[in-house]
């Protein structure tokens, strides 16, 4: 039996009947955002909108293509932002297995590779300013892809640990910097051993579908008064385009959730950090800081 028709919006303005049209929820009153944890959000894109924008975005048609391949992009999800806070997220978010297969898709390590000394400079420099206030030497960069990070602490003096879920990236990092530890798999996969005093996190948070669970365990393997540093593209930034599906950090389903300063802050404090700071930045992304209490 065919399907019923539907009335176009052009129908309906010319004066015919709305057999049966489909509505746009705009409100969702019950969604729970992953930055502050707040309820109520509000539709801020559709997936059609990524469609129509992907193909001329740089990576764009690579990432769209692996998002159909995986499965995701069939369950047609919408960018929702929070009323608090305003972060941004994918509902529904993406299951591991889904991102597991996206990732299968996508290719980012041979850029690591061109850029590596260039990539490892800018993070010696940030790590010059970082290393004065952790309490030990023991160094740990979350989702390191060949482990710039890493290898810029290990420079420093550091006893640096790269983890990375991509064992071709963490391969690849093995082989260029041979001084540092690489441990392949997730974060909750690393086995316990000494906490950590220096936890490093570029570009990574906005990966994560679950933040909270995420930066809890973070949490857990640092010492007290240890210190986690962040970057994160930063959604609610002054120079981001007005049109929210033009904005660079706009990358489903590799980025599920795009935090504000706001959010952020909120994120770091329900999940056990104190002495939340933020770096001014010119370009929109944040550069975050915090603290484990040390221990009563």
């Amino acid at each position: 039996m065919p399907p019923a028709p539907t009335a176009t919006r052009l129908d309906i303005a010319r004066g015919a009947a709305p057999i049966a049209v489909m509505a746009i929820r705009t409100d969702f009153p019950d969604a729970e955002c992953p930055a502050c944890a707040a309820k109520g959000a509000h539709l801020v894109a559709r997936w059609s909108d990524w469609e129509q924008a992907a193909p001329a975005r740089p990576g764009g048609a690579m990432r769209l293509e692996a998002a159909r391949a995986c499965g995701y992009a069939d369950k047609r999800p919408d960018f929702i932002g929070c009323n608090n806070c305003g972060s941004v997220w994918l509902d529904p978010l993406p299951t591991a297995r889904e991102l597991a297969d996206f990732y299968q898709g996508y290719h980012a390590t041979d850029d690591f590779l061109r850029k590596a000394e260039k990539k490892v400079a800018r993070a010696w420099k940030r790590i010059a300013l970082l290393r004065w206030r952790a309490p030990g030497k023991r160094f740990l960069e979350v989702g390191a892809n060949i482990g710039v990070g890493a290898e810029a602490a290990r420079r420093h003096g550091f006893t640096a640990t790269a983890v990375e879920p991509d064992r071709a990236a963490s391969a690849a990092g093995a082989a260029l910097f041979p001084h540092v530890r690489h441990f392949v798999g997730m974060i909750e996969e690393l086995e316990e051993g000494p906490a950590f005093d220096l936890v490093y996190m570029a570009e990574i948070i906005e990966h994560v579908p679950d933040p909270a669970a995420f930066m809890r365990h973070i949490v857990s393997r640092m010492t007290p008064g240890a210190l986690v540093f962040a970057t994160t593209p930063d959604i609610g930034h002054w120079r981001q385009p007005k049109r929210f599906i033009e904005r660079k950090s706009v990358i489903p389903p590799e980025h599920v959730v795009l935090f504000t300063v706001k959010g952020l802050r909120a994120l770091f404090e329900r999940t056990g950090l104190q002495r939340v700071r933020f770096r001014p930045h010119l370009k929109p992304g944040v550069r975050a800081s915090a603290v484990k209490p040390k221990a009563v």
